[in-house]
């Protein structure tokens, strides 16, 4: 008569063994990446750079290393402009306009991504939230709370402000897409931040900070939260991001002025293509097309004197930072090309190696597959140098040494499950082989320990160590023989 218990039980239970094993090497394993990277990058005592614009349209670097925490900003040709400590200079407020590619359409937004806060500064009486019905195609509208008796103060839709929330005909149209990657509004009441062109106390009488732009459907709508009303100021095919910008200072001023200068606030709208520039109140519009390798990249956008406008993206690839400067035209055509490095990457970070730590963290084939799938892929297609699905490719390419490895690995271990299942006699041999196969180093744990093995003795019959949870030899199939009465035993009648 034989003790073992049916196979899917104990699978169950080595499956979640093994999840709990590769939880706890996985936890293991970043920890000691980080403090690996961390000591080889101070040890390497590299400047970390990165990239502003004066206001005058100078771009600037600040230096920070991490043996010396103070700041030091350089021209891109080595110049030091001198400020206070703990001070750095007037910088240019540009537009973030985000890259197409990001905007993916949501079935269904979740509700972190439908509601929006508008917080106008200075004590305002009423706080305002956008609120979106999170379908692709939706529309939303605005509801005002008072801030001292917390109740609902109104409602704004196309029609203008009402005490009753606005029927679904007068709500506004909003693609999820623009909600859900935080493009369909502009920057200055944005969750209640508040530019740094508000800051330095200059705000623009006509655009804020009672105001915000919202990207309804091919229309630019201006709301106005204090006089309750609805207005549109431009229509246009396209429109994908907005945000408020401050054009630049005469190129000939100082770089430092003691004194910020007085800078003017427009909108930077982008649409396929192209940047266009303008201010919702003043006849004034500008139009700036964009370079081929612009074109697919999140850019800060700055308008600078004498028709020309500066595009700054960077680059994040496997703890590798650059920054791309791109001077330009309204026809897009590139006056001026740099490239600033703002992080090196050490020997820790290279691809190669992100590999082989990516194994030692999930060290099974189907796990690792998939952290290469997404994880790795994703350093690539966020450098923005690969088309669709070539990033995918890129990653195994670089990380197929660690995969084979792996697999060998795992299919290696299979040998000492065979090797355990003959020596017991245990059932489901082929089953507990793949189970390993495919759970690697946390499976073959997770086999081992997710059961108690019995105590192996010498068969009196035929001489093999064999199990002993069983009546009869797993080896020669002879009977057990009845341990020795020793006088004590009870038997039931």
């Amino acid at each position: 008569m034989s003790n073992r218990s049916p196979i899917l039980a104990p699978l169950a239970l080595a499956a979640i063994l093994a999840t709990g094993f590769g939880v706890v090497l996985a936890v293991l394993v970043c920890w000691v990446d980080q403090l690996v990277g961390n000591y080889l990058r101070a040890a390497q005592a590299e400047t970390s750079r990165q990239v502003y614009v004066a206001t005058n349209g100078t771009p600037l670097l600040q230096s920070y290393s991490p043996w010396d925490l103070r700041q030091v900003f350089h021209t891109l040709e080595g110049e030091e402009i001198v400020v206070p400590p703990g001070d750095r200079p007037p910088l240019l407020d540009g537009a973030s306009l985000r890259e197409p590619s990001q905007l993916v359409r949501f079935e269904k937004l979740p509700w972190t991504r439908r509601i929006v806060q508008f917080v106008p500064p200075l004590r305002p009486a009423m706080l305002w939230y956008f609120i979106h019905d999170g379908l692709p195609e939706g529309a939303g509208y605005f509801v005002a709370y008072d801030v001292k008796t917390k109740l609902c103060a109104g409602y704004l839709g196309m029609k203008g402000f009402r005490s009753e929330r606005p029927s679904p005909g007068e709500w506004l149209p909003v693609d999820s897409r623009l909600m859900a990657w935080l493009t369909a509004f502009n920057g200055l009441t944005w969750y209640g931040g508040i530019s740094r062109q508000m800051a330095r106390g200059i705000p623009d009488p006509e655009m804020g900070p009672w105001r915000c732009y919202l990207i309804s459907g091919d229309q630019l709508l201006e709301i106005d939260f204090k006089e309750h009303s609805v207005r549109s100021v431009l229509e246009a095919e396209g429109l994908m991001s907005l945000n408020l910008m401050e054009r630049a200072a005469d190129a000939s001023s100082q770089v430092a002025p003691r004194v910020p200068p007085e800078l003017s606030a427009f909108l930077a709208l982008r649409m396929p293509g192209r940047v266009v520039v303008m201010h919702p109140h003043r006849a004034e519009r500008r139009t700036y097309l964009l370079p081929d390798e612009a074109r697919q990249r999140h850019i800060q956008f700055f308008e600078l004197t004498g028709q020309t406008a500066l595009l700054l993206m960077d680059r994040f690839f496997f703890g590798e930072r650059t920054y791309l400067l791109l001077w330009i035209d309204p026809a897009g055509k590139v006056l001026r090309r740099e490239e600033v490095v703002g992080w090196k990457r050490t020997a820790w970070n290279a691809p190669a190696t992100r590999a082989w730590v990516s194994a030692a963290a999930v060290p099974t084939p189907l796990g690792l597959a998939a952290f290469v799938a997404t994880e790795l892929a994703n350093q690539y297609r966020q450098a923005g140098d690969l088309g669709a699905g070539q990033y995918v490719a890129s990653a195994f390419w670089v990380a197929w040494p660690a995969l084979i490895a792996v697999t060998a690995l795992s299919a290696g271990l299979t040998a000492l499950v065979w090797r355990r299942q003959r020596r017991y006699g245990a059932a489901g041999t082929a089953l507990w082989m793949v189970f390993v196969v495919l759970g690697g180093v946390p499976g073959l744990l997770a086999y081992r320990f997710h059961r108690r093995w019995p105590v192996r003795q010498a068969c009196p019959a035929c001489g093999e160590t064999v199990p002993r949870d069983r009546d009869a030899c797993a080896h020669c199939g002879e009977d057990f023989p009845a341990p020795s009465p020793k006088g004590v035993e009870v038997f039931a009648p």
